[in-house]
């Protein structure tokens, strides 16, 4: 039974089979894995607000994820973040005991690109962010 946002996060990506063909279940909370293979996905919470009842018992969480979709080159993170943008955008329901009662990007996509360390042999990464917005049962 899934607990948490980003654990429902993780395996609602990796459930579909566009996206673990090309990351490989390299999906990831908070940190990429220490070997940095590429392309990947990681995951974080930039916010959360609490809805509670009037005994202040919590009935819903409202959470801002940002997922960055991280590659070799641009094209190729632009192709991934925007299968993550279809699979995510619109979800509302029951996944393994985690409760979701909608899921939106907000904001634009954005891009960032991070050059390699001048010591380093390689290519610099690619990132393709895009922002949602969450809302769950705790």
């Amino acid at each position: 039974m899934i607990e948490d946002v980003q654990q429902f996060v993780t395996a609602w990506l990796n459930r579909e089979p566009a996206i673990d063909g090309i990351v490989a279940k390299r999906i990831t909370a908070d940190e990429l894995d220490k070997q940095q293979v590429f392309p990947a996905i990681r995951h974080t919470i930039i916010s959360t607000l609490e809805d509670t009842d009037l005994d202040g018992v919590p009935v819903a969480l409202h959470s801002r994820l940002q997922v960055d979709c991280l590659a070799l080159d641009r094209h190729e993170a632009n192709a991934l973040c925007r299968l993550v943008r279809n699979r995510l955008r619109g979800y509302r329901g029951v996944f393994d005991g985690f409760e979701v009662y909608g899921l939106i990007p907000t904001d634009a996509q954005r891009n960032q690109y991070t050059a390699p360390k001048a010591n380093a042999k390689g290519k610099g990464i690619r990132v393709a962010i895009q922002d949602f917005k969450i809302s769950y049962q705790p």
